[in-house]
């Protein structure tokens, strides 16, 4: 396992937070960032590119059939079973709750990291990002050899679940969904719908 590509996704990282910051600084989009905690939102905003990124370019940076494998498996099914339990991504919650801002205005289909960059097109980076990361997943499930057939089924479903259920009965519906007041407003760990 070699250390080169995490740090090509390390500096990859660092390079869009800072320009992301640099943007908002120019043109900003949700509040004047000087009215913000910058060091809390820089924190909150590399992560969350530092997933977003990892999770669309691993077949670019890593080994599909290594271990590097397995950390993108629990990592992509991760998120899926995080927006599940929360109803929204809970990075994009903070980063929200960070400007200061009434956050209970905005959907959950609302990215501030990705619409400081790409404004009215978040929704279509967020359908490629999502794309590419099944189609990662899958492939990783489907040509690696470190991972036993019954967990590929299994981790299979319930990725496919998942995505089915964010993505396309919630994202697709029609229904608009606000981020909660506090996060476990939205819980439903223990509901399966």
């Amino acid at each position: 396992m070699s250390l080169r590509p995490y740090l090509n996704l390390i500096a990859i990282t660092l390079i869009v937070t800072v320009f992301s910051f640099l943007v908002e600084i120019y043109e900003p989009c949700i509040t004047e960032l000087l009215d913000t905690n910058i060091v809390s939102l820089f924190i909150i905003r590399y992560v969350h590119f530092l997933f977003i990124i990892y999770l669309t370019i691993f077949l670019l940076l890593f080994n599909y059939k290594g271990v590097d494998s397995i950390v993108y498996v629990i990592l992509a099914i991760g998120m899926t079973v995080l927006w599940k339990i929360f109803n929204c991504c809970f990075l994009s919650y903070y980063e929200l709750k960070i400007y200061n801002i009434n956050h209970k205005d905005y959907l959950t289909t609302f990215h501030p990291c990705l619409f400081v960059l790409f404004k009215e097109y978040q929704g279509t980076i967020i359908l490629i990002t999502g794309l590419v990361t099944s189609y990662t997943l899958y492939f990783i499930l489907l040509k690696n050899n470190i991972i036993p057939l019954k967990y590929k089924i299994f981790l299979g479903a319930i990725y496919t679940y998942n995505l089915i259920d964010n993505i396309i009965i919630k994202y697709y519906s029609n229904t608009k969904t606000y981020y909660p007041s506090t996060i476990t407003d939205n819980l439903n760990i223990l509901q399966l719908s």
